[in-house]
């Protein structure tokens, strides 16, 4: 019963813990974590005894590292790194925030090189993950892989993943292994394609999307190794259909709300027309103005901010119309309402500075005269009778 051992480990560990301040105390407690029979079947992963006892001990391991690998014999180090492996475990699945205190990543860190200590530890910690084959929420899990042999990285490390990002670190990771041929791609699309599709844990919101269209749109250095590497990589997220449609689906799903539009404004300034192709920024922009709720001044003044003041604004007809567009429809949204108008009049003057600010002093741009224009329009329709 792992629960119950762990449960009694905790209860005299916490109770005992300036025990675990000397070195030696813990040469001979961690490998005792080691012999724990530890399965996917006996463990809950959200059991609180579990966490804490593994936070415990990590962070006096943690604490003590140089002090505790002088001391310890050469012949305790296998079973030291199996009850390491274990509490690490437990800690990783536990918890999703970084702790440098405890957290299982930083202290494989800091363990020593010499005689390959550290990469046995990753070797092993890895496996040991593997066989849970459970998604791991920790951000920076995926370092893990930058420690281990290169023959103990395969395809299976992609069942970790939980977010886009990492599922193209792993990807990156493993293939740059591998010399590039014709089946490659082939190969590279259907592990892609079918990782989104099994996958239902993996996490895809707004901040995820902006980093998939940045990675698609980097040039990889000339003088990078991986480059050719991520060039495919970059080509086969680009053209996936799984994950338009995931992309799609959720943009169209999404309830704008103010805390969105940086990200909106982002996401369409890196905006992809393959991978977006049936996205339309136009009728996009204006839909996220509508909603069954009213809208509050500050959602208007940000919406100006981020879609009105472009900085990557070109003069030409097509993008002169929809800016009249876009304003147009966004100035509709409080023209008719009294207390609302008066509101936004109190910020026109620092939306004016704002847009003057991003024209600088290009005198083909016509964005400004448009805007003011456009208000006194408003104005004077308000003041007649």
């Amino acid at each position: 019963d792992f629960i119950g051992i762990i449960k009694t480990a905790f209860t005299y560990s916490s109770k005992k813990e300036r025990i675990l301040d000397h070195p030696m105390a813990l040469i001979h407690i961690v490998p005792m974590m080691g012999i724990l029979p530890l399965e996917k079947n006996n463990f809950a992963f959200d059991n609180n005894y579990a966490r804490k006892c593994s936070i415990l001990i990590l962070k006096k391991v943690a604490h003590q590292l140089t002090p505790v690998f002088e001391q310890m014999d050469v012949n305790q180090w296998n079973f030291f790194k199996n009850g390491l492996v274990t509490l690490m475990s437990v800690e990783i699945f536990n918890n999703e925030d970084i702790n440098t205190d405890y957290d299982s990543i930083f202290l494989l860190h800091g363990i020593p090189v010499k005689d390959n200590q550290q990469k046995h530890l990753a070797n092993t910690f890895l496996q040991e993950l593997l066989k849970f084959r459970v998604p791991i929420e920790r951000l920076n899990w995926i370092e893990l892989l930058s420690f281990v042999d290169e023959e103990k990285l395969h395809f299976d490390c992609l069942c970790l993943a939980t977010t886009l990002d990492h599922i193209l670190g792993c990807l990156e990771r493993i293939f740059s292994l591998f010399e590039i041929n014709g089946e490659m791609k082939s190969k590279l699309t259907t592990i892609f394609e079918t990782k989104l599709t099994e996958n239902f844990n993996i996490t895809l919101n707004l901040h995820n999307i902006v980093k998939i269209l940045q990675y698609i749109n980097q040039q990889p250095s000339a003088t990078d190794a991986k480059a050719e590497h991520i060039r495919l990589i970059q080509s086969v997220v680009e053209s996936s259909v799984e994950l338009r449609r995931k992309i799609i689906k959720y943009l169209r799903n999404l309830n704008i709300q103010i805390t969105h539009l940086e990200l909106l404004r982002d996401l369409f300034r890196h905006y992809n027309p393959i991978l977006l192709y049936d996205l339309d920024k136009i009728t996009y922009l204006m839909n996220s103005l509508h909603g069954w709720e009213r809208r509050s001044c500050d959602f208007y003044t940000t919406w100006f901010e981020c879609f009105l003041c472009d900085e990557y604004y070109v003069q030409t007809e097509q993008e002169s119309q929809q800016f009249q567009q876009l304003l147009k429809e966004w100035s509709k949204k409080f023209q008719d309402d009294r207390d609302l108008l008066e509101k936004m009049t109190l910020k026109l003057n620092p939306l004016l500075d704002k847009l003057a600010a991003v024209i600088k002093s290009e005198t083909h741009d016509r964005r400004l005269n448009y805007f003011i224009k456009h208000m006194i329009d408003i104005y004077f329709q308000q003041s007649k009778p």
